[in-house]
């Protein structure tokens, strides 16, 4: 079933990267005057500088406004279905937001649309791993899980940006 999902710029701006993990089938992505991409299940995209986007079954496809998903149950961080029956797809969305910090340079360095294929030579295992805990710091909130929080974020984001280096990309980490 076709489905289109509007994602609107992120208040904080510049300082929020919105990330979306294809679990089930495949989805199209579209940011701004970017070509769409196409993602599929095991794959991540992040989103920088909390630009607009649309989710999508198809490149071009006519889309609602993510708060309408938002209504329908959806918390905005999690899984969440687009479409239905067997080619519905299912996609893990989140966001990160950064503030004035040591990672602002690093961030200022991504593209606006980073594809990280789940290729088989990839393993993401280690992302559902720290995504799980983020959540799980956010759930119960103990002491310290902004800083936890802010610290795990981090390293995802080096860590998924490190893995689409080329050779002369290196400055914004060293």
């Amino acid at each position: 079933h076709p489905f289109g999902v509007a994602v609107p710029p992120a208040a904080n701006g510049a300082g929020t990267i919105r990330f979306h993990v294809a679990t089930e089938n495949a989805c199209t992505i579209a940011v701004a005057d970017r070509a769409p991409v196409r993602f599929g299940a095991g794959d991540l995209v992040l989103v920088s500088g909390g630009a607009a986007h649309v989710l999508s079954d198809a490149p071009g496809r006519e889309s609602v406004p993510l708060m309408e998903v938002l209504a329908g149950g959806f918390a905005g961080i999690g899984p969440v279905e687009l479409g239905d029956g067997p080619e519905r797809t299912v996609v893990v969305c989140g966001e990160f937001r950064v503030g004035a910090s040591a990672l602002h340079p690093f961030v200022r360095s991504l593209p606006p649309l980073l594809h990280v294929p789940g290729d088989g030579a990839t393993s993401f295992e280690w992302i559902e791993q720290v995504l799980r805990h983020i959540e799980r710091e956010a759930r119960i909130r103990p002491t310290g899980h902004v800083e936890v929080i802010r610290r795990l974020a981090e390293i995802l984001l080096i860590e998924v940006r490190r893995t689409r280096l080329d050779d002369g990309e290196r400055g914004a980490l060293s």
